[in-house]
């Protein structure tokens, strides 16, 4: 994959993960300029710079809380510490490679596999941030993520299933914790 290819198609990954998290994806931008354009790149630097201004603060604009903001790039942070969305992104990137070294055009937008791993992965980080913090209820992550509590179940049964998550009957709804 060229180098230029390359680069969008880190972009897109960034901008899905962003948009998962609730970040902005204007915050991040890709332009080309080349040296003889400096005016060019004076002009998209400034454009840039007073678009973030305009945004303020990282999850002002987008309205996220401080503490939620810290869980959401930490659950980001850890999904792409681990090798599974990294090897689903290489994975894509070969496939693009290849298309380009035959000639054939390349689409740079994620596959929706690739969107709902994203989707998935982050879910999964961040139950197990929350879950770090105190006991929680099925449907308080589900409120806290913004995704239906039948999901949350199903991030909770896999963690259980790996162990690293158990339940805590209390009250009118189970609390689950992390396994220690």
């Amino acid at each position: 994959m060229e180098g230029n290819y390359e680069a969008q198609f880190v972009v897109s990954f960034a901008h899905e993960i962003m948009k998962e998290i609730g970040i902005n994806p204007k915050r991040l931008l890709l332009e080309w300029a080349s040296a003889a354009e400096a005016a060019r790149f004076v002009t998209l630097i400034t454009k840039f710079t007073d678009e973030i201004k305009g945004l303020g603060k990282l999850g002002e604009s987008e309205n996220i809380e401080e503490e939620t903001l810290k869980i959401r790039l930490e659950a980001a942070k850890e999904a792409l510490e681990k090798a599974k969305l990294r090897m689903a992104f290489g994975k894509q990137a070969g496939k693009f490679r290849q298309k380009r070294e035959k000639g054939e055009s390349v689409d740079l937008e994620l596959t929706e596999g690739l969107k709902k791993m994203i989707k998935e992965e982050l879910s999964l980080h961040q139950i197990v941030l929350y879950l770090q913090k105190s006991p929680q209820s099925s449907s308080n992550l589900a409120k806290k993520l913004n995704i239906a509590e039948a999901e949350v179940e199903k991030y909770i049964a896999s963690l259980t299933k790996k162990g690293k998550v158990t339940v805590r009957e209390e009250g009118p709804a189970p609390l689950y914790v992390i396994k220690n």
